[in-house]
This record gives C-alpha cells, structure tokens and sequence, in this order.
C-alpha cells in the first residue's frame, strides 16, 4: 500500500507538459491585459532609475570633499584667498549635506506614517544639481583666485569630475549629458585659457587637455548606457514578475475559492502541505475527524425522474443549480412539474472527511448518518421529518406532531428513535423582505434575470459590456501600476546586505557566492571597450605632447593589437545581429570561463597601465638628460614667480615639435586608467582595488624617483591621482554591491515565482482531485461566475461502473477500540486509495472517477471532451472505452484480493456496468459538485444493487457490446427493477482467448437459464436514480433480515442460488 502523500506527489507530476504549456501561454495573454501604456511605463521607470541612482551621489560628494582636502593641504601655495574660498565652499556644501541627510530622515518617518513632505521632494530632487553646482564653483574659485596656473593644473581631477557627473548623479541623461556634463567640460576649457601662456607648446597642451577630459566623459557615458541598461532590465524583470505573480495570484485566488467551497480550509491546507511530501508510516494518511452534536439534514427530490428526462443538459444544471437555492419557486416557474423535497433531520455524531485519492468530497459517516437517510427515506413529501435528538436543541422555536417514522423504518426502531413532522414555525427568522434580502446576497447564482422581461436591444447589451470591460482592464491597469510602485520602492540598490555577505562584499551562502561567480549579466563584457579606447587616446593625445620617436610610438601601438583581439573577443557575444555566428559562438565558448574572463581584464589593465609606466620610465629617466627636457629646472635664486613663468625650458638643439616632454601627463593619463578599471564588470571590487593601489603605486614611485625637491608639489600629479584612486575604490565597491544586489533580487524573484508556482500547482492538483480536469479549467478560465459559466455537457456514449463492498456494513464498528469508527473508515480509505491508484495506470488514463457513496465506488468512461468519435465508427472504436472500463473493474476485484490477502479479511465487490448517454455537470453555487445524471446512470446503479456478490452484471445491450471484445457471459435472466421493468441481465465470466481473469466459475450450473424469470424484489429504499447521488446510503447493507456471508475469499459463484443473496440498500 502506498503512502498518501506520495500518491499526492504523484497527482502533482501528473499535471502534464501541455497543461503547463497552456498555463504559460495563458499567463502570457493576460500579461497583456494589464500591461501599462508606455507613458505609464515611463513615468514609472523615470522614478525607479533616478532613485536607484541616488545611492551613488555621496560617492560624487566624497570625490569632491578628497579633492578640497588635497587642495588646501598643497604646500608653497601662496594664493591664501583661494585656499579661504575652497574652505568655505566645502563648509557650505559639507553643511548642505548635512540638511539634506536631516530632511530625508524626517521625510522618512513622515511617509511611514503615511504623510509626504514637499520639503524632501525639493531637496530630493534638487539636491544633484546643488551639489553640482558647488563643485563647479570651488573648482572656478580655485583656478581664477590662483595668481599663476598652468594648463597642466588640475587636468586630472577635471577628467575625474566629468566621469564622476556621469556615473554619479541621478540625473536623466538629457540633464546630466545635455546640460550639467556639457557646461561642467565648457567651464573647463574657458578656465583653460584664463592660465599663463608662456608655455610653448600652450595650445598643444589644450588640445591633449581636451582629448583626455573628452575620453574621461566618453567613459562616463558608456557606464551610464550599461547602468540605465542594467536598472531597465531590472526594472522590466520586477515589472515582468509582477505581473506573473498577480496573474498566479489570481488564478491560486480562484483555485482557493473552488477547493474551499469543496473542503473545509482546514482540511484543504493539511492537504496542500502534505503534496509532495513522503512518509514511512504503513498507512495512507486520512484526513478525518470526529464532530459530536452535527445536525445532518438528507433532502430527498421526488419526482425528478420524470423530469430529468424531458430538460437538456443546460436546462437540467440550472434547474438543480437553482433548487439549492429557491426550490419553491422554480418548481412554480420554471419546472411546471410535480417536483417536492422530502427531509429528513437527525442530530448525532459523525466522522467528517475525505477518502481515497482522487474526486476527493468532503462527506459525513456514521450510524447517526445513516440514521438521517432513513429519517428522509421513511419522511413525507412536502415535510420536515426530524428525530427526538434533534428536536432536544430547538428549544421550543417549532411546533411539530408525531410522526410514527420507527414504524415505516426498522433501523430508527432498533435505534429507539421517536420521530416528528414539523407542522409551525413558532419564532420566525426573519421578516419574508429581510428574508428575500439575505437570500439575494446569499445567493447571488440565480436565475432572477431569466424571469425579468427584457428591456434593452442587443446593441445595448454590447455597449454595456464593451464599458464593463474596459472599466475592467482600467481598474486591472491601476491596480497594477499601484503594486508595481510599490514592489519597486521595496527595492532599493542601496539595500544593506551585511546579513548576507562578509566584508569583501562575498556572499555567505556558498551556493550563491558560486553562482553569482559564474553569473554574466548581459553585455557586461562591453565595458572593456573603456581599455580599448583609453589606449587609443593614448596615441591620440600624445601626437600633441610626448615626444614622436618611434621608440616611444611602438610602446604605445604594441599592446593595442592584442588589447583589441581580447577586447573583441570578449563583446562579440554582445552582438550577435552585426557579427558572424563564428565570432559569437567563440566569444559565448571565450566568456563560459568565470577564470578566464577575469584574466583577460586583468591582462587588459595591466597592459594599459605597464605601457604608460615604461613611458613615463623611460623618456623621464633616459631621455630626459639627453633632451634638456623637463616641466621645469627650478633656480633656487629664483622666486617661485620667475620660476612659473620660466618653466618649461626647452633645448634650442633639438626640435621642438619632436622632443618636447611634460612628464605630468603621463601622471594625468594614469587617471584615466584608473577610470578605465573601475568600469570593467568582470572584476570584483577587490580585485581592482588592488589593481588601481598597484598602478598608483608604480606612478607615485616613478614621480619618487624623478622628483626634485625645489619643483613645488602642485606639479607632482602623486597627489591628485591619489585622491582618484580613493574615490573609483570606494565607487568601485559600490558598483559591486549593485551588482550583487541586482543579482540577489534575480535569485529572490526566481524563488518567489517557483513558490507562487508551487503554490498554483499544488491547489491545481487539489482542484484537479475535486473536479475533472476540463471542468476546473472551465470555472477557473474567468473569475467572474455566473449562471451562463454552470458547466453542463451531453455525451452520448459512456460506460458507468459502480462498485460496493456489501459486507463492509458488518465491519464497521464504532466502538472504542475501533476509534469509535475511525479505524474502520481508515482501512475503507486504504481500500478506496489502491483504487485510485489504478486511475494513474496508463491505460486507465481516459477513466474518470466520479466519486464514492460510503463504500461504493462509482466510475465512468467515454467522458471526453476530446473524443473524435463519429456515428459510422465501427462499434470497436466507438465502445473501446467501455471494454477498458470493464478491464477496470476486474483490476478493482484484483486490487480487492491483494488487500484481503496482507489484512487477513474476506470483502468482495458487488459490480454493474451500464452504456449509453448521460448528462454530466457541475451543480451548487457555494459547493459545486460534479455528478452525472440519466438513465444510463440510474440502470448501472440497478446493475449494482440487484446484483451478487463477487459478480459484474450488465445489461443485454452492454453484453452484446462487450462480445465484439472477446468477453464472455452467462446469462442471468430478466430481473424485475423498479421504475425499469423487467431486463434481462448477464454475469460477466471472463475474455476468450485469455487466462481467466474473472470470477471463479467452476460451481456455476451449466444448466441453460434462457427462457427462465427470475424475479428480484428491489425495496423502494435502493439507490433511487438521482437521489442516490444526492445521498450518502452507507451502512445498512443486509440481505433479506441475513447478514451476507462470503463462500470464499475469492471470487464468487454467480449461480441461480446466488440471486437470492441479491443486496438491498
């Protein structure tokens, strides 16, 4: 016996890969249905960048803050006016910063409590542009206030601010590029001709200033299109999740509401937890408790069989639908037939469930329940029927008069039971206005607008539904936008994950750290185009300055080649749609390798940094002497004003144009290096912390060497590119930890979809166990449920099997040892669950489980909305399901055996099959119920009932159709069945040609039954057409005053002398 939660599991894998396809694609088609317009999306997307981006702006204050220090602790600076007014624009802009982090902390609490400050929004969005305008002012003061300032000054802290106001700022790219950058690079160049013009090569030395500061912006600007793709990206991944998620949502809300309005939500959630999971207990876990004091009410239909026949399957629904809710009144306008109720209340206690695996219905057992249906069966059309036990807890509020029921009924006489027909209702409820109120608003599936007249054209139907739909998909779009805004605050780049990593900014979880490793966001290999072009400029810039030998040109030129292979070959995947399919494969194959990509930006660095420290190296310390070329040769007789006009001095020997060397901008260069490392996305921070500390510390060495004591430190570039190399370290980290944020979210988001998924899966198995698969799919294709979304469907061949072990009544016990009936129910759902397990069999797929009446188990084949089945079909074809039913039905007698055989106990299954058409739907607007109705049904029930033990009876017609399959019978004789007349029915014996699969016949007497009637008083209280599926007959199974006693625990003789076993229910 298997365990129930693996069997659950199995239900759980058994949604099949189309279904899951449909799911996608219908998730897709909704997406579209609340999607927001572009503007919407904009305005959105505007919002989430710029606050994403605020993080970074005290990197861009703290830049600013290194370069005041280091301007006023320069010493030999003599322009103290300049030095006063730095240190005032810094105390300004520090007590700015101040404020600001003042009113963001109260704006903070003020919208916590659900307020909002125009003074945080100003300050908020204001704030980029004031601390912009501070540095644009202190560095204007510092170089206008100077009384001598060479173009050289400051060449490497303006490359820095024009890459820091691109990478730093939150500012759309049309303020920061079109506006803050542009004026930020013009102030610069018109601050470069306020400098002295002594020097020779003046206008030289602007033009290689604004090829370095114009590659510091270039940089600037890719990081800023790879940061805005990577906040789009994770802008449209929440967007995107979100709207899967509210879909699942919706569609679990739905699956919720159908489960729940089949299961108690108790029962549903122990279920739902226990899908999946594994037991080692020996016993499929039953979900069933004991309740004392129930009322348990049985409402019987009389007549329905007379009307059942002569209504549609639509009609036929809406009819059953509506008398759950106003029987009186539909019986008057609608049936127009002589349709009653008979109740029958008794009050008790019972063990309240589910049983078996599949179809799972929340039902009641116990001899209380039993009692109840013979309360109903022995009642009155038209009358309340109730027991002295439940009207001990009315207290007075009816008036009733005896109803002598223990008379009509000898199990409420055995049980000691008195009965009553309710006559007055002594305390009303309500007033009949309130009453029709509360039964509207209980109520709301109904057929009230089938009774009004109609007061409106076709058009105006449409148009009305045209508005409510739009109305929908507005209040579906704000709805969204609102969850959406709020889904994206919840996210912030500047999250602190000191929880989740370690100082290094590694992420504690080994898997996670491994994964992210590994992890390539998309073109995040471009930013190694800033190397390519850094090197470029270095060629470009140096046609202005450095000398022009060759030497000095084939150092420069050298690591360019292989720099552009590596570089090529790592952004080729990157464009797939401009380059071969060779280039791309090899580039996907080249970036696979988390090691090799990381040695390719090292290598790139290196080979960057190493050229311009050979130059620097070499033309400074060898060339130097030989060039009489220097920034300066300071005569300490000199004053330091001579001194700065003086400098550069140039050898009148050479020629200027060639041998001209200011050693200073292979310092400011180095800035742009350094620039060019922190971008490249293949390296942690860590990783170019040490290599930009590597490269300062070669230039600061080099600058040690060749320094001259008497040549004031502000043309010694060490500090400047000090200051640059603190700030794109600590810039650096924060890239990282965005990084490792967006990639956090990606993980969180996967493992939010798979547990929504989850989710949506298990109650779709649980839904999928409550109702046949295309009819939950029909309630939950639309939320919205009305009398036109009631499931009905006609089929015009199917096979009905119901199945009943006749001798379960005198096993069960409700005594102490028993659990008072628990143990028994227990095995009754191990026997119930192996049958269920037989449905998961491949070729028992098109079988579909019905549902359980106490121990009876009722199936059915040919239900198939797929079926592609025409009338000139031969009967093989069309039938063919109707033979597996009944190779169903001998594995359910097999199933049976093997359990008699581990339990030591002798049940046997009383069988009977019928064909031919039959209604199917779902009926209930608060507890649908899927059930299916008609003759077919009515005569496989009879088959059952009138049947022997250990036997499968058919009909003649289904004999003769199961003859074309090989299947041989004996015949029975006609039987007398109530409300059917006399039919002559067959025993199934087994399948020619094929081991004996069937009953044990050896005794069965081969004397010729034709001819012969062999009558079978059936009592009134069988299992009534319709009302057999309404009720719950369980346990009061005996065989004409005897208890049935099995000959064998196997099959059963199924003789003449047999039919006077027949079971009555």
């Amino acid at each position: 016996m298997t365990d129930h939660r693996s069997n659950c599991n199995n239900i759980e894998n058994g949604i099949t890969t189309s279904t899951k396809r449909k799911h996608h694609e219908k998730d897709q088609a909704e997406i579209t249905e609340v999607g927001l317009s572009d503007l919407m999306l904009d305005e959105l997307y505007t919002s989430y960048s710029l606050k994403q981006r605020s993080g970074s702006l005290k990197w861009f204050f703290f830049a600013c803050l290194l370069f005041d220090i280091w301007s006023l602790c320069i010493p030999y600076e003599q322009d103290m006016q300049a030095r006063v007014a730095v240190l005032i624009i810094l105390l300004v802009t520090i007590f700015y910063v101040i404020i600001l982090h003042i009113v963001k902390r109260f704006g903070q609490s003020e919208s916590e409590s659900g307020g909002s400050s125009v003074l945080l929004l100003l300050v908020a969005d204001w704030s980029p542009f004031f601390l912009w305008a501070f540095c644009i002012l202190q560095l204007s003061v510092y170089c206008l206030l100077q009384t001598s300032l060479s173009v050289r000054d400051i060449l490497g802290w303006a490359i820095l601010l024009n890459f820091l106001i691109y990478v730093t700022l939150p500012v759309a790219l049309f303020y920061g590029g079109c506006f803050m950058g542009f004026t930020t690079f013009i102030i610069y160049v018109l601050l470069l001709f306020t400098t002295t013009r002594d020097d020779p090569m003046y206008y030289e030395m602007i033009m290689a200033n604004i090829v370095l500061v114009l590659t510091g912006v270039l940089i600037g600007l890719l990081y800023y299109a790879m940061a805005e793709a990577k906040h789009k990206r994770a802008f449209l991944e929440a967007k995107k999740s979100l709207e899967v998620k509210m879909i699942i949502e919706e569609q679990s809300a739905e699956q919720e509401r159908l489960l729940l309005s089949v299961l108690p939500k108790h029962v549903a959630v122990k279920m739902r937890q226990d899908l999946g999971s594994t037991s080692s207990e020996p016993f499929k876990k039953i979900y069933m408790s004991r309740h004392e004091n129930v009322s348990i009410l049985y409402a019987d239909i009389v007549g329905f069989t007379a009307i059942s026949s002569t209504y549609s399957a639509q009609d036929l629904v809406k009819m059953l639908n509506e008398l759950f809710a106003r029987f009186d009144r539909l019986a008057e306008q609608k049936a127009n037939s002589p349709v009653d109720m008979r109740v029958g209340i008794h009050t008790g206690a019972v063990l309240a469930g589910i049983l078996g695996q599949r179809q799972w219905q929340f039902d009641v057992y116990s001899k209380d329940v039993e009692l109840a249906n013979k309360m109903e069966s022995s009642g009155k059309a038209g009358r309340v029927h109730i027991s002295d036990k439940t009207l001990a807890f009315l207290s007075g509020e009816f008036e009733v008069e005896p109803a002598y029921g223990e008379k009509r009924e000898e199990a409420l006489r055995i049980a000691g039971l008195k009965t009553y027909f309710i006559t007055k209702v002594v305390k009303p409820f309500a007033s009949p206005s309130s009453k029709k109120t509360n039964e509207t608003e209980n109520y709301p599936d109904t057929l009230d607008e089938e009774f009004l007249p109609e007061t409106s054209s076709i058009s105006d139907g449409q148009q009305k539904e045209q508005i409510e739909e739009t109305s929908e998909i507005s209040d579906k779009q704000t709805l969204f936008k609102e969850r959406l805004q709020e889904e994206l605050i919840a996210r912030d780049f500047h999250e602190n994950l000191s929880n989740d990593t370690t100082i290094f900014l590694k992420f504690k979880t080994k898997s996670l750290e491994d994964t992210y490793a590994i992890y390539r966001e998309p073109y995040s290999s471009v930013p190694l185009l800033a190397a390519l072009l850094v090197q470029s400029t270095d060629i470009l810039y140096s046609y202005f300055i450095l000398p022009r030998s060759p030497l000095h040109f084939v150092n420069i030129a050298a690591p360019l080649v292989p720099i552009f292979m590596l570089v090529f070959i790592s952004i080729a995947e990157s464009f797939p749609s401009y380059l071969p399919e060779f280039f791309v494969s090899i580039s996907k194959r080249y970036n696979d390798f988390t090691m090799v990509r990381e040695l390719t930006a090292v290598s790139i660095v290196l080979m960057i940094g190493l050229s311009n420290i050979i130059d620097m190296f070499f033309f400074v310390t060898f060339i130097k002497s030989e060039h009489i070329v220097s920034e300066s040769v300071f005569n300490q007789t000199q004053s330091e004003e001579d001194f700065l006009k003086a400098e550069p001095m140039v050898d009148a020997t050479p020629e200027p144009l060639d041998n001209v060397m200011y050693p200073s901008y292979l310092s400011n260069f180095a800035v742009l290096i350094l620039i060019a490392t922190a971008v490249i996305a293949q390296l942690t921070h860590v990783t170019k912390i040490i290599l930009m500390v590597f490269i300062t510390d070669l230039y600061t060495l080099e600058d040690d060497l060749t320094f001259n004591p008497t040549i004031p430190i502000s043309y010694s570039v060490s500090g400047i590119l000090l200051v640059a190399a603190l700030a794109l370290s600590f810039l650096a980290r924060h890239m990282d930890h965005e990084d490792r944020v967006i990639f956090k979210w990606k993980t969180e988001v996967i493992e939010q979809k798979e547990k929504a998924n989850d989710m949506r899966q298990r109650n779709e198995a649980l839904v999928y166990n409550v109702l046949p698969v295309h009819v939950a799919e029909h309630f939950m294709k639309n939320t919205k449920r009305s009398h036109d979304d009631l499931y009905s469907q006609s089929y015009a061949e199917v096979g009905v099997l119901f199945a009943s072990m006749p001798n379960f009544s005198d096993f069960y016990s409700e005594e102490t040892v028993n659990n008072q009936g628990l143990e028994c129910l227990r095995f009754l759902n191990e026997v119930i669950s192996d049958f269920d397990a037989l449905l998961e069999l491949p070729q028992f797929q098109d079988i579909i489980k019905i549902k359980t009446i106490g121990s009876t188990y009722m199936a059915a084949s040919g239900i198939n909305v797929n079926r592609d089945i025409k009338p000139e079909d031969s009967v093989k074809k069309r039938w063919s399901h109707l033979a597996v039913l009944v190779e169903f039905a001998l594995e359910l007698k097999n199933a049976l055996q093997g359990i008699n055989e581990q339990s030591f106990n002798h049940f046997v299954l009383k069988m009977g099959v019928n064909h031919g058409p039959i209604t199917a739907g779902v009926i209930g607007a608060r507890k649908p119920h899927y059930d299916i109705w008609g003759n077919t049904v009515n005569v496989a029930s009879r088959m059952e009932s009138t049947g022997k033990a250990g036997c499968i009876q058919v009909t003649e017609e289904t004999c003769n159709i199961l003859q074309e399959f090989g299947y041989t019978f004996l015949q029975r004789g006609l039987v007398s069945v109530k409300g059917k007349g006399q039919l002559m029915t067959y025993y199934l014996q087994g399948k020619s040609g094929k081991d004996e699969r069937t009953d044990d016949l050896t005794n069965v007497n081969n004397t010729s039954l034709e001819g012969t009637t062999v009558e079978v008083e059936v009592n009134t209280k069988q299992i009534e057409e319709t009302e057999a599926d309404m009720k719950t007959p369980l346990l009061n199974l005996k065989t004409n005053g005897s208890t049935f006693k099995p000959s064998s625990p196997g099959g059963q003789s199924c003789t003449g002398e047999g039919e006077k076993e027949a079971l009555i229910n």
